[in-house]
């Protein structure tokens, strides 16, 4: 079973930065939200982020925004959401801490990746499966 056509913004509460989840083909709704938000991507991350929906080379691909991440979730079977979904979700961790100043992971602050992973993937499996 093919995944559900879905959007929608994740607020990272205390990070500065949104989290922005696509799932299937949904050009035009992700062109019309994004040029919507107070500091829309620039020209050439929307090219990048519509030409991402045309490529067939991918299952899921997290893209850096000047203010937040974006996941797209793109040709997979419904039940390839439990590998991918995390997988993403830790891509979005390490961009959105890297901006913040946290660094790589490490002993010292590897908590930060964890929260942030288990509420990321927490929330984008409770806004899809809505």
């Amino acid at each position: 079973m093919n995944i559900k056509n879905r959007a929608f913004i994740i607020d990272l509460v205390i990070y500065p930065l949104k989290l922005y989840v696509v799932f299937g083909e949904l050009k035009k709704q992700t062109t019309k939200l994004l040029n919507s938000l107070p500091h829309p991507p620039s020209e050439e991350q929307l090219k990048d982020i519509l030409v991402s929906f045309e490529n067939d080379d991918y299952g899921a691909r997290t893209l850096p925004l000047n203010n937040g991440v974006m996941i797209h979730f793109k040709n997979m079977d419904k039940d390839d959401l439990y590998d991918f979904i995390p997988h993403e979700a830790l891509h979005a961790v390490k961009q959105v801490l890297s901006v913040v100043g946290v660094g790589k992971m490490s002993s010292a602050n590897d908590e930060a990746y964890c929260y942030l992973l288990g509420y990321i993937t927490k929330q984008i499996f409770l806004n899809y499966l809505k």
